[in-house]
């Protein structure tokens, strides 16, 4: 009786620690947003490919968007609330199909204002805040800071390319230095030992090997 008795409690712990957590899934369900949260808007047309995982394998669309920093969305699903943590997305220009009429190269004076910064660079960014498609904004950042990086790039490349130099024709001074001194008369006896052959040491130094003995030992 008193092992069934410890069976019964620990299963009713179980049971209430269950209802617990079932109200409290009740509870974040029916504090969902009706209207949009701070800061964000109604994904109204805007990126109808944003879509957010749900249960299982399903995704579901994203209800609400708002627009953060670095090219990039933060997304809630209709079903969402306060206590829930959004997902965040890149987002990039829009591009818009027209079959009777081919898409042309940026103009000159265009890439000109995407190159920033500055206030041309500003006026083009605050003038793409007023554009529904906020992708267009983030593609113009993206493009001007890839900009940058390629500057800096082309920067360190030319100095590598200076730095290479330099150490090329130091080199070439040097082996005319040695040309000029006749550097190998000095070492001559080393000449075997970077062809192969056998050397020996006598008197102090290096020298070559005779030759009859050289054939003696590979004949041994």
């Amino acid at each position: 009786m008193e092992k069934r008795s410890k069976e019964h409690q620990l299963e009713e712990d179980r049971l209430n620690s269950c209802i617990l957590g079932l109200e409290d899934r009740v509870k974040h369900y029916k504090k969902t947003f009706d209207t949009p949260p701070e800061g964000y808007v109604e994904n109204n047309g805007y990126y109808p490919s944003l879509v957010i995982p749900g249960p299982s394998t399903f995704f579901q669309p994203t209800k609400w968007i708002k627009k953060i920093g670095q090219g990039q969305v933060a997304m809630l699903a209709k079903g969402e609330g306060p206590s829930v943590t959004p997902l965040f997305s890149n987002i990039y220009a829009k591009p818009l199909i027209q079959y009777d009429t081919p898409t042309e190269p940026l103009p000159t004076w265009f890439h000109k204002l995407l190159i920033g910064p500055g206030p041309s660079f500003h006026a083009l960014l605050h003038s793409f805040s007023d554009v529904p498609q906020w992708g267009l904004h983030a593609n113009a950042m993206r493009f001007c800071n890839y900009h940058n990086q390629i500057t800096i790039i082309h920067a360190q490349l030319h100095h590598l390319k200076a730095s290479l130099k330099d150490a090329q024709l130091a080199h070439s001074l040097c082996q005319s230095r040695l040309e000029m001194a006749h550097a190998t008369s000095q070492v001559l006896h080393l000449e075997a030992m970077v062809l192969g052959r056998s050397v020996s040491f006598c008197c102090g130094g290096w020298k070559k090997a005779p030759q009859a003995a050289q054939d003696r030992g590979r004949s041994g």
